[in-house]
């Protein structure tokens, strides 16, 4: 009688009903088992890529968007590193946000342990080394980390200041994080931002020397070009600086060349000098990654904007003008007290040969001839070896 009832109730028997359980009936924790899949699939994704996020927009452009170039593409794909090592930077800091917003993910991992474990040295984690990166741009410093890409204690990381001095990391072995410094103070001096080393190349006694292969990749800020004089020269040139990812700072005494309107890009500072030494001098600060253009209108201005420069040693330095017009600013940096070797690296006049004639041209000439310094090449035309070849 029950079951006729719930028959004429429900139009079905309790085990119909029973075999008719919607899924959403099932049990909580399979019914989220997916999403928490998820979520912990996001936190292990993340914990690989925190440590390029944290650095990533401190990085020198070329660099962090190493992945759209052939060549250091194809080093990346030869070495084992993973696929998008590159782009896991750039999106590691919109998949922070995303995390941080999802209540349910917790990511806890447990240190982990170098595979060699000859001298007993604790694995230094990701985000470790890459907080020290971060305080080594922070300070305009230069350096090197060198990861094992193939080998025993693959995905360790090494981290070298300008000087060779060990910062944060170990490569598994005390003995090879010794045998590193060499290699990286060469790779430092090449100006490459990638290489690949095998570590039989420099130290081929060393145990599976041939199996273990190591990645070097630059540390260095973003560039920085500081122009003195906006005049229609300084002002081309600090939109095209822009564009090419340089922090730019321009400098001029008058306000009228200053006005926002003029540049309105973010990564463009104006700076108005009440005297051009100090505005000059201050703008360069401790000179590394900096290139310095001196465009200004006249002699004096040269003058006073070169005696700052010639002092805080920037990577480049660069005097517009004819031969006369900069041999006569040279000559009088000279009898103020400039070394020989402080006033020989002026590029003056400044520039690549192109045959530049209006504002735009010189600005590409000036411009150009700064990548080639930072790039250590000589400027001359690509077509000309293949030529000589």
């Amino acid at each position: 009688m029950e079951n006729e009832k719930w028959k004429m109730k429900n139009g079905k028997f309790p085990g119909q009903l029973q075999s008719q359980t919607p899924t959403s009936a099932k049990p909580a924790h399979a019914q989220h088992r997916h999403t928490d899949d998820c979520h912990f699939a996001a936190a292990v994704f993340l914990q690989l890529a925190v440590g390029a996020g944290v650095v990533h927009r401190r990085l020198d452009p070329p660099i962090r968007g190493s992945c759209d170039r052939g060549e250091s593409a194809r080093l990346l794909q030869e070495s084992g590193v993973p696929a998008g090592w590159t782009i896991v930077a750039r999106q590691a800091s919109r998949l922070g946000i995303w995390i941080k917003q999802s209540a349910k993910v917790t990511p806890r991992f447990p240190a982990r342990r170098s595979t060699l474990m000859a001298d007993k040295m604790d694995h230094v984690s990701s985000p470790t080394i890459m907080q020290v990166i971060a305080q080594l741009l922070d300070r305009g410093a230069v350096g090197v980390v060198v990861t094992v890409v193939r080998g025993p204690a693959t995905g360790s990381k090494l981290l070298f200041d300008n000087e060779q001095k060990i910062l944060a990391g170990s490569l598994g072995s005390s003995e090879l994080d010794s045998l590193v410094k060499t290699p990286a103070a060469e790779f430092l001096k090449s100006h490459h931002e990638t290489r690949l080393f095998s570590v039989k190349d420099f130290a081929p006694e060393f145990p599976l020397a041939s199996e273990r292969l190591l990645l070097f990749e630059r540390l260095q800020p973003a560039p920085r070009l500081v122009i003195c004089g906006a005049g229609h020269v300084g002002a081309a040139l600090a939109k095209l600086g822009s564009f090419l990812g340089y922090q730019t700072t321009l400098i001029d005494d008058r306000a009228e060349f200053l006005e926002g309107g003029r540049f309105p890009e973010e990564n463009i500072q104006t700076v108005l000098a009440d005297d051009w030494e100090t505005a000059v001098h201050d703008a360069i600060a401790n000179g590394r990654g900096v290139s310095v253009a001196v465009v200004t209108r006249g002699h004096n201005e040269d003058e006073r904007c070169m005696r700052a420069v010639v002092h805080t040693d920037p990577d480049y330095i660069g005097l517009i003008g004819s031969k006369r017009r900069t041999s006569i600013v040279i000559d009088r940096l000279r009898d103020k007290g400039a070394s020989e070797e402080q006033l020989k690296t002026i590029h003056a006049p400044i520039g690549l040969d192109i045959g530049a004639i209006s504002p735009e041209e010189v600005a590409l000439a000036i411009i150009a001839e700064i990548v080639a310094v930072r790039r250590d090449r000589r400027g001359g035309s690509l077509s000309s070896s293949r030529r000589k070849s």
